[in-house]
């Protein structure tokens, strides 16, 4: 296989990532605070972005990682594939596949070329609130957005 043969078959994997990203991906930020009994150095608060995808197995028995999930997670080359979760006995087992601040905005860098408007602007604004809520924000400048542009 030539180099642009593996460009081509990379390229389509990151479009499917994408695609399933799109359907069934999340980015959300949050703010957390330490424990009153922290150390006082460690009372700050500090602000996380989230990058994530959950997939339920396929029956109620199963314990292996769903393909779609572990694609997902080869075409990135990174994120944390964890699980199962099983959240009731009635209920299918959940994996995730999360990646938190600088590798979550890797993962979006490595995605925006292929995401559709709906998801870019979900990235746009959760990136907004996290710049909004922590100093560490403001370190994490690389934004796919601007790059692509």
């Amino acid at each position: 296989m030539s180099g642009l043969e593996g460009s081509a078959r990379k390229d389509a994997e990151l479009a499917w990532a994408a695609g399933f990203f799109d359907g069934e991906g999340t980015i959300t930020t949050s703010l957390t605070r330490a424990k009153p009994e922290a150390k006082a150095r460690q009372r700050s608060q500090h602000a996380t972005f989230y990058v994530g995808v959950n997939q339920a197995t396929s029956s109620l028995d199963d314990i292996d990682t769903p393909e779609a999930i572990a694609r997902f997670a080869r075409a990135l080359g990174m994120g944390v594939v964890v699980g199962p979760y099983r959240q009731d006995a009635h209920r299918k087992p959940i994996f995730k596949w999360y990646a938190h601040n600088r590798i979550g905005l890797a993962a979006l860098s490595v995605l925006w070329p292929y995401l559709c408007s709906p998801k870019r602007l979900q990235a746009r604004r959760a990136f907004d609130r996290f710049e909004h809520l922590s100093r560490i924000g403001a370190e994490l400048t690389e934004r796919p957005w601007e790059a692509a542009a």
